[in-house]
C-alpha cells in the first residue's frame, strides 16, 4: 500500500496513536488506519476523522466523560446503539464488522447527525439494520427494523421473484398463505415455485 501524502501513521491524535493504515474505507474510499487508544483498545479511523478531531479515542472518551453532553442524547437508547455501532465497526475483533470491512461514514461519527438521519427508534422492538448486508452504516443504507424484518434481509435467505418483486421465501410464504417449513422442503426439493407456493 502507497504511503499517502500528510500519513497519520506514528502520530497521536488525543488518546489515540496510530499505528498503521489499512484497506481504504469501501463507501467511499477513504483512508483508514489502525489505532491503538490509551485505553488498549484498537479501533479503525479514517484519516479525515482524525485531522478533523471528529475521533479522539475508541469510545471510551464517551464513558469517562459521560458523554458528549453538547448533543442532548447520552443515556437515550439511541446514542447507546450507535456507540455499539462505532465500537463493533472499530474493532478488529469484531469479525462480523471490522473484519468485513463494515465501517461507520465519517458524517455518523458525531451523534447527533446519526440521530438527526435516522430519527427517534419506532419501539423498543426495532433496532438498527443495514438494508445492504455488505454496505457501511450510513444514510441511505439504514433503518430502524424489528427482529422479524431483519431476520428476512441476511445473507443466508433463499430470494425469489413473488408477486412482481424480489422477496425472501418466507415473506412469500406468508403472503401466499403457505406455511413456511413446508415451502422451504418443497423448493429444497427443487419444486417449481408456483408448487413451493401453494
Amino acid at each position: 500500500m502507497t504511503k499517502m501524502k500528510d500519513d497519520p501513521t506514528g502520530r497521536r491524535y488525543d488518546r489515540l496513536f496510530v499505528v498503521r493504515r489499512v484497506t481504504n474505507q469501501p463507501s467511499s474510499g477513504n483512508a483508514r488506519f489502525l489505532c491503538k487508544c490509551d485505553c488498549g483498545n484498537e479501533t479503525i479511523v479514517t484519516g479525515a476523522a482524525l485531522r478533523a478531531g471528529h475521533t479522539r479515542s475508541c469510545g471510551c472518551r464517551f464513558v469517562d466523560f459521560g458523554g458528549n453532553h453538547t448533543h442532548g442524547g447520552t443515556g437515550t437508547t439511541e446514542h447507546d446503539i450507535w456507540r455499539c455501532m462505532l465500537q463493533r465497526c472499530g474493532s478488529p475483533r469484531h469479525k462480523d464488522y471490522a473484519g468485513r470491512g463494515i465501517s461507520v461514514c465519517d458524517r455518523w461519527q458525531d451523534f447527533a447527525n446519526f440521530r438527526d438521519d435516522m430519527g427517534p427508534r419506532p419501539s423498543a422492538d426495532h433496532s438498527i439494520e443495514r438494508v445492504e448486508n455488505d454496505g457501511n452504516y450510513e444514510p441511505g443504507n439504514c433503518r430502524w427494523a424489528t427482529a422479524k424484518q431483519q431476520g428476512r434481509n441476511k445473507r443466508n435467505n433463499i430470494l425469489v421473484e413473488y408477486s412482481g418483486r424480489t422477496m425472501c421465501l418466507a415473506e412469500a410464504a406468508e403472503i401466499a398463505g403457505v406455511n413456511y417449513k413446508q415451502a422451504w422442503y418443497r423448493h429444497r426439493r427443487g419444486y417449481p415455485l408456483s408448487q413451493v407456493l401453494s
